[in-house]
């Protein structure tokens, strides 16, 4: 399933992205899912044995669910970090930070 839903959360963020900025129309999908899934997916299989090792093991019954939604938490936060990294190297050129973009803060 995690392979599944991985190249799910690359393919949808993938759709939007190119979507909102002309830069990533060049961006290839399937060559993001080659290069990116073994990543998550190695990332996925540290994280939720050890939340379930943990879940299991050391969590009351009563408040699993609740230790497996924050657990949720944390790795849609991971997700979607590391997708959005990923785009930003993509869109901007190297060392050019969000003030060389016209994205900052105006003076």
């Amino acid at each position: 399933m995690a392979p599944v839903s991985t190249i799910m959360c690359l393919g949808f963020t993938g759709v939007l992205q190119e979507c909102k900025a002309d830069a990533l129309l060049e961006w290839s999908l399937l060559g993001r899912i080659k290069s990116d899934l073994p990543t998550i997916w190695a990332t996925d299989m540290l994280f939720w044995p050890l939340a379930n090792g943990i879940n299991f093991t050391q969590i009351p019954l009563v408040y699993r669910p609740v230790f497996t939604s924050c657990a949720d938490l944390v790795w849609q936060t991971f997700l979607s970090f590391y997708t959005m990294n990923i785009a930003d190297m993509g869109t901007r050129g190297p060392g050019e930070d969000e003030r060389e973009s016209g994205q900052g803060a105006v003076d």
